[in-house]
């Protein structure tokens, strides 16, 4: 095992400073070659998780929606009166344990990777839900709602190629 020291350095050569380590023969300068091929490597890792948790939020929302369906509108005032009704509701009782497993992933994903990276991909759900609100739940997509949707995903891309 190389040995590791620290030592202070001057950040622009102004007033302020930055850690400076070596690694055998590799000088790290804050986040260095090193820590940030880790990072990216850490970063790939991570995707799977990250879909896999954001997935899992997205068909809790729509098994949410068909347990909703099958139940009946409730507004803000009635809901309280209602809760153990509809959480009596197998579709909607599924939505909230897919929801608390995607939490649980999610905590997972957070530990290991940028919050920067992985939080725009929660945004590839809205192409989950926007599917399959039309093909499973019969929702009506004007083409205004197409194109934004096109708009994320394009966002989603850039960002993760980032």
């Amino acid at each position: 095992m190389k040995q590791q020291w620290q030592h202070r350095a001057p950040l622009n050569g102004g007033a302020g400073s930055r850690p400076v380590a070596w690694y055998g023969d590799v000088l790290d300068w804050g986040v260095g070659f090193r820590t940030a091929l880790h990072r990216k490597e850490s970063m790939m890792k991570g995707v799977p998780l990250i879909l896999t948790a954001v997935m899992l939020g997205a068909v809790a929302q729509l098994t949410l929606k068909r347990g909703m369906q099958m139940y009946g509108e409730v507004t803000m005032t009635s809901i309280w009166g209602q809760l153990v009704q509809i959480l009596s509701v197998p579709h909607v009782l599924i939505g909230f344990l897919l929801y608390g497993l995607s939490s649980i992933l999610w905590i997972a994903v957070v530990s290991s990777v940028d919050i920067s990276m992985a939080y725009p991909m929660v945004s590839s759900a809205y192409v989950v839900v926007f599917l399959g609100s039309w093909l499973l739940l019969g929702e009506s997509i004007s083409p205004m709602r197409a194109v934004g949707l096109a708009v994320i995903v394009a966002g989603v891309i850039i960002i993760s190629r980032t």
